[in-house]
């Protein structure tokens, strides 16, 4: 996987098999209706700052190639995530901006812990749900919280001159940023 920074959006490319990957651009805008909108002329303009594989990307680009456009709607519901007999999990209690790309991840590491909970013990089902919630929501909070802060320092990415600041900070600090995430990440659940 690779992710390019430009001005005011980021961009990069994901491979999914021999013969497909998967591109994606991300950038602000308010909230809009781009049905009708010729989205692979859009997607063109859009990544017009990139050079490389991206820019021949941008080149192929026309009505048949399959876009997807939809906004970024980070979710993270107050705890608890259980309501008597009813939990939430995954998507339904948290989404996640995709800068740590542990979305599937979260919901699956949810499913894991509700799984061990509901089985663990004798009490009643309402307690081993309030004991999921509170097992997972500082996790979450985590992941909700540090995705949430890159998609913001990104984002606000606007000229030339903060996209040197941007690359410097990014050279002296990514190791120690992707390592300290790693760490908490890897922590077993």
């Amino acid at each position: 996987m690779e992710f390019l920074h430009g001005i005011g959006s980021k961009t990069g490319a994901m491979p999914l098999g021999n013969e497909t990957m998967y591109l994606f651009h991300i950038r602000p805008e308010a909230a809009a209706n781009f049905a009708g909108q010729d989205h692979a002329q859009l997607l063109k303009e859009r990544l017009a700052q990139y050079g490389s594989y991206v820019a021949d990307i941008a080149a192929s680009l026309d009505s048949d190639s399959e876009i997807v456009y939809s906004p970024i709607e980070p979710l993270m519901l107050p705890w608890p995530w259980s309501r008597g007999r009813v939990v939430l999990g995954g998507d339904a209690a948290h989404s996640f901006a995709p800068h740590l790309t542990q979305g599937a991840a979260m919901a699956a590491e949810d499913a894991f812990v509700l799984v061990r909970e509901a089985l663990k013990d004798d009490v009643p089902v309402e307690q081993r749900l309030m004991r999921y919630s509170r097992k997972r929501y500082p996790r979450c909070a985590f992941v909700y919280t540090f995705s949430g802060q890159w998609l913001h320092d990104e984002q606000s990415v606007r000229s030339a001159e903060d996209l040197e600041a941007a690359r410097t900070e990014l050279m002296r600090n990514a190791s120690a940023r992707i390592g300290a995430s790693d760490r908490i990440l890897n922590e077993p659940i």
